[in-house]
């Protein structure tokens, strides 16, 4: 075998070894994210409320392309906080009601930022309010965030935006357990 060739395969070797020790690195790095805990505040008055006005939103759209196909997600985070509340036993009012005012909470929802992880990796991070109808007292809040992955096509902005407002709601009611138990 020749010199020439034998160097060839040599090189083709060190570069296969090479591009395995980044694959490695680069999956390594980007598993290695976390997101922030939720981080949530409740006053015992929740207890009182059966009735939810969400503020509506604007949509939040992103879409994903791999390989030539690709596709759009849309969702209207206010549509999302208003399943999430009916599944916990609440009643959505379509405008604020005079006569159940006493019993009724405004719901805010907003976009606090993003943190970028790396990678084509970020998290988006939101604030839910629950404020009181008559009073604008604030009730309680929570804020939570999710992960957006281009890098591996696992998650999009839409994905990231439902799965903080499920922890920020789901977090609010954890916390909310010792007053709706009373």
């Amino acid at each position: 075998m020749p010199l020439s060739q034998k160097c060839t395969i040599i090189k083709i070797m060190y570069l296969k070894r090479f591009l395995f020790l980044i694959s490695v690195t680069l999956c390594l790095v980007g598993c290695n994210y976390q997101l922030y805990a939720p981080i949530v505040e409740v006053k015992p008055a929740i207890a009182k409320y059966r009735y939810a006005y969400i503020i509506p939103t604007g949509s939040v759209t992103s879409g994903l392309s791999s390989e030539g196909d690709g596709y759009t997600k849309s969702i209207s985070p206010s549509e999302v906080i208003a399943g999430h509340l009916m599944q916990r036993g609440y009643s959505i009012l379509p405008q604020i009601n005079q006569d159940l005012i006493d019993k009724t909470m405004i719901v805010n929802y907003g976009e606090v930022g993003v943190r970028d992880i790396g990678y084509q990796i970020y998290t988006k991070e939101v604030i839910i309010q629950f404020r009181d109808a008559q009073s604008q007292d604030l009730i309680c809040s929570g804020k939570a965030e999710g992960l957006v992955d281009f890098l591996w096509g696992s998650s999009t902005e839409v994905d990231a935006v439902v799965f903080a407002i499920k922890k920020a709601l789901d977090s609010i009611y954890e916390q909310s357990k010792p007053y709706l138990e009373q």
